[in-house]
């Protein structure tokens, strides 16, 4: 990999599926716990301590309004109960502190159903090669890459890269 320009590195891999019987009165609805199991592996494989100040670009799945910022509070990148104001004051948008789904996200370019997460991870990817244009993430060398699969199980991915 090393001879080749715009090596992408993929640092940590976390999955995780929430236990229950299958139904949705077993859900803890407000969390995503299944996603904050999934970092929490990825995390730990890719030596991160503190996700808050990690990574320079976030592709969070996002094909509910309310779920990329859920997930934001899951994977630790935001404190919780603030991802609603970090999105008002702009920390969220490509020029923030922590830019989340710069091309717009699933909301932007359709849900691809269950390669929603592959997208993102192709965002990523872009965004690391400098290959992003327009919407490119200046100086991006860290990303995390997190994608879920709802009722009526609910599973999550979360991987950590870095350009080579």
């Amino acid at each position: 990999a090393r001879r080749y320009d715009h090596v992408v590195w993929v640092e940590g891999v976390g999955w995780a599926t929430e236990t229950g019987t299958g139904a949705l009165a077993w859900h803890e609805w407000g969390r995503m716990r299944f996603l904050r199991m999934a970092a929490d592996m990825a995390y730990a494989q890719a030596g991160v301590a503190n996700p808050s100040r990690a990574f320079d670009v976030a592709e969070v799945e996002d094909r509910f309004s309310y779920a990329e910022l859920l997930a934001l509070e899951e994977l630790r990148l935001v404190e919780e109960g603030s991802a609603h104001r970090r999105l008002e004051a702009g920390d969220l948008s490509r020029q923030g502190s922590l830019p989340v789904n710069p091309g717009g996200g699933s909301l932007a370019m359709g849900v691809a159903f269950e390669a929603t997460g592959l997208a993102r991870l192709l965002e990523a990817v872009l965004q690391l090669r400098g290959q992003a244009h327009p919407y490119q993430v200046e100086g991006a060398e860290r990303a995390v890459v997190a994608s879920w699969r709802g009722p009526p199980t609910f599973t999550g991915t979360v991987l950590v890269l870095s350009r080579g």
